[in-house]
């Protein structure tokens, strides 16, 4: 599949998003974590790439990652 030969492995790869980029990246750096984030638009505008990018630089581990798509999963048993 393309998306995932072609997805950003780091921050400076991504395009079009560097408003959501400098605030994550400002984060880490001032360590203001917060307990949980929201990625949420339309199809391809690289949600999914900016939070795994994001989980890796915050450390967490790929067994500790769990990626749900709200079009799959939107029961509250899912959540």
């Amino acid at each position: 599949m393309l998306y995932r030969k072609y997805r950003p492995q780091r921050f400076k790869e991504v395009i079009g998003q560097d408003h959501v980029v400098s605030v994550l990246e400002n984060s880490i750096k001032l360590g203001t974590l917060a307990h949980a984030y929201l990625f949420a638009g339309s199809r391809g505008t690289g949600k999914t790439s900016i939070a795994r990018i994001f989980a890796r630089e915050i450390g967490t581990s790929e067994h500790d990652l769990y990626e749900m798509d709200a079009a799959s999963n939107r029961g509250i048993d899912d959540i």
